[in-house]
């Protein structure tokens, strides 16, 4: 029997949940997402609801995966996998958050201990 710890950090699970996130991750890639501008019917602003933009939601994908499983064998190949298949799906304005984790991975790559 593992541990909480040893569940939590096994990179075949951080895998098998990236799957799941990265499906979830091209979804919202594809499409704009909400303003958050409610406006009446003749357009005047009646409510500005806080939204979450597309590099929030990757961040919270990646960060913590990357983290604590960028030692893992497969872990940095399947991140790298999942941003380069959403940066070729995504809209232009999703495309920034992409690149900079992509950044993020290469250069790490020759640098360990650092992190986001």
């Amino acid at each position: 029997m593992s541990t909480a710890t040893a569940t939590v950090n096994d990179p075949t699970t951080a895998c098998q949940a990236l799957d799941t996130l990265h499906d979830l991750l091209r979804r919202l890639a594809t499409r704009p997402l909400p303003t958050g501008w409610l406006t009446n019917g003749t357009g005047q602003l009646r409510l500005l609801v806080p939204q979450y933009t597309f590099a929030d939601y990757l961040s919270v994908v990646v960060e913590e995966i990357w983290r604590y499983g960028s030692d893992a064998a497969q872990v940095p190949q399947r991140l790298e996998n999942m941003l380069c298949d959403l940066r070729s799906a995504a809209l232009p304005e999703h495309r920034p958050a992409v690149d900079h984790w992509l950044a993020v991975l290469d250069l790490d790559a020759g640098a360990p201990d650092a992190r986001p």
